[in-house]
């Protein structure tokens, strides 16, 4: 499931907010996503979504007011204010 969303807080709460099992993904499973990305994104467009050319919130704090992201175009991981808006992919283990 993918979504925009205001901030970073409001990531983990849309996340949960699907249910048992589902949750903000941490850098490393982000970037197993851009490594996999052409396999993922067929997947994806198979079932009507698709990756976004931009950077996912991830579950991972940064410092008190920023997290980590990861650009799921170029692989790279940086971190910004908790409060920009930005993608979410919520994920669930199967």
């Amino acid at each position: 499931l993918d979504e925009t969303l205001d901030s970073w807080d409001d990531a983990k709460l849309w996340c949960r907010g699907k249910g048992d099992g589902w949750y903000l993904p941490p850098k490393d499973e982000l970037l197993v996503v851009y490594s996999n990305k052409s396999l993922v994104n067929k997947m994806l467009i198979d079932n009507g979504g698709e990756l976004k050319s931009d950077g996912y919130w991830t579950s991972i704090e940064y410092e008190e007011f920023c997290a980590w992201y990861v650009d799921v175009s170029y692989g790279y991981t940086d971190n910004g204010p908790k409060s920009l808006n930005g993608y979410v992919r919520a994920v669930s283990a199967f």
